[in-house]
């Protein structure tokens, strides 16, 4: 799926909810993407999601830069949880993830191009079929491009 050749693909098991997530080796920003389906196995609905920095997360928490919580603080209904171990202490954290936006893709095997609304800087980010054309919920993907930002 991410090697550019139209030979190997990805494929999701039956069922709701199926995700791809992608972790870069160092941030990007990208603006946008583009990706083919086998048509007839097109997830038609992809919410896509972008991880928070840790200076967001910090916000969101209602931490101020020294450390300091703050009194009011309130979880936004676009963090969507995901899990990280961390190798070092055997723990896992929370993800939180931000909703970027939401795209439907034509059921047809043609590269598609969604371009984001706004540039985005990312490290970790994820794709979440919500919906598929298959009636068992199937998705392959045979490309996943992302598209770096120009000056």
């Amino acid at each position: 799926m991410l090697d550019g050749r139209d030979d190997t693909c990805w494929n999701s098991d039956q069922g709701k909810s199926q995700t791809v997530s992608i972790e870069l080796d160092q941030p990007v920003t990208i603006a946008g993407v583009r990706i083919m389906f086998q048509g007839g196995f097109v997830g038609n609905r992809c919410r896509i999601e972008v991880e928070r920095s840790p200076a967001q997360q910090e916000a969101a928490a209602g931490v101020s830069p020294s450390g300091e919580s703050s009194l009011a603080s309130s979880a936004s209904a676009s963090e969507q949880p995901g899990l990280a171990n961390d190798a070092s202490t055997g723990s896992t954290t929370a993800r939180k993830y931000d909703v970027l936006c939401t795209i439907y893709p034509e059921d047809n095997n043609t590269l598609q191009e969604f371009p984001f609304p706004s540039s985005q800087e990312v490290q970790r980010m994820r794709f979440v079929f919500e919906a598929s054309t298959d009636f068992f919920g199937r998705v392959t993907v045979y490309r996943l491009e992302l598209l770096q930002a120009t000056c």
